[in-house]
């Protein structure tokens, strides 16, 4: 039997050490076992990706801004200036914001044409940056003439970055990045990496293609992914929902191991997960040997 532990952190242990524990049950009752750390932005994410492939040549960027300005202030960073006022104008959406002088080739350039991935927070992928659904029309605290105002800088705002960048694989026109999914994230950063031909990830999507997840789920029998808390909140939050969905693509069954479950079985089977095996606070491959037993074929 092949088993793929697709792993987050769990009991005060990182991605990796975790999986490595779950994992360790499955191959003590005979299953051929493979890991694959996975982890949302942030140390957790470095550590997974330097367990999984150490160094390469691609650019990862974590879009972690707030509000509409780290699009400006991410792309005066890869300039090499740093933040500067270019960040406060933009921010304030005045019109002589200077967001024209900067080169986007040039950018480029400085990146010697490395692969580009911005990192985004799981439910950000999907975010565009203008529009009803966009940054400004989300912004419920804002009377809808500002936001009004807001989205109209930053649909001009796309336009000056797509007319920057004769990257064959950035966007077509301001209209298509501003429309882009995941042209929003991290505040607008979105936009700029892809205007610069890279691409909007989440933590355990980026992660996931660097391990060829897709092809390690379609060899396996069965997925095994773990987590802190499994609960009709987050349902084992954006590492048990990627595996879930990676997994219901292959076809291959999914068991959790937690450290506390709070869902019923019905609540399980609605959310693709077959089973959920709570370990509380003791040993991880001790607590997941009897379940492991179960789930072995």
């Amino acid at each position: 039997m092949r088993v793929l532990v697709a792993a987050g952190a769990m009991a005060g242990f990182d991605a990796w050490r975790a999986g490595a524990r779950v994992g360790r049950a499955w191959r003590t009752v005979g299953a051929d076992v493979a890991l694959v750390p996975l982890a949302e932005m942030g140390p957790g994410w470095q550590q997974a990706k330097e367990n999984l492939a150490g160094p390469d040549n691609t650019l990862f960027i974590p879009l972690d801004g707030r509000d509409h300005d780290s699009g400006p202030m991410l792309l005066s960073f890869l300039s090499g200036g740093g933040p500067s006022t270019l960040v406060d104008a933009v921010g304030t959406g005045r019109a002589a914001s200077g967001v024209d002088l900067l080169d986007i080739d040039r950018v480029r350039d400085h990146l010697a044409e490395r692969p580009l991935i911005g990192l985004c927070r799981s439910g950000e992928q999907d975010t565009v940056l203008a529009g009803a659904q966009g940054l400004a029309g989300r912004r419920v605290d804002l009377p809808l003439r500002e936001r009004l105002a807001l989205d109209r800088m930053l649909r001009a705002w796309a336009d000056l970055l797509a007319a920057s960048s004769s990257d064959p694989s950035g966007p077509a026109d301001g209209a298509t990045l501003a429309a882009t999914p995941g042209s929003g994230a991290g505040g607008g950063a979105g936009a700029v990496v892809q205007a610069l031909g890279g691409r909007v990830l989440t933590g355990p999507q980026a992660l996931g293609e660097i391990a060829d997840l897709d092809r390690t789920i379609a060899a396996a029998d069965l997925v095994v992914t773990c987590c802190e808390d499994f609960d009709v909140d987050a349902w084992g939050g954006p590492v048990v929902e990627y595996v879930v969905q990676r997994a219901a693509a292959a076809g291959r069954p999914v068991v959790v191991i937690t450290a506390t479950n709070h869902v019923n079985l019905t609540g399980q089977r609605r959310n693709g997960v077959e089973a959920v095996h709570a370990i509380g606070t003791g040993d991880i491959t001790d607590a997941c040997l009897t379940f492991a037993q179960s789930w072995f074929w």
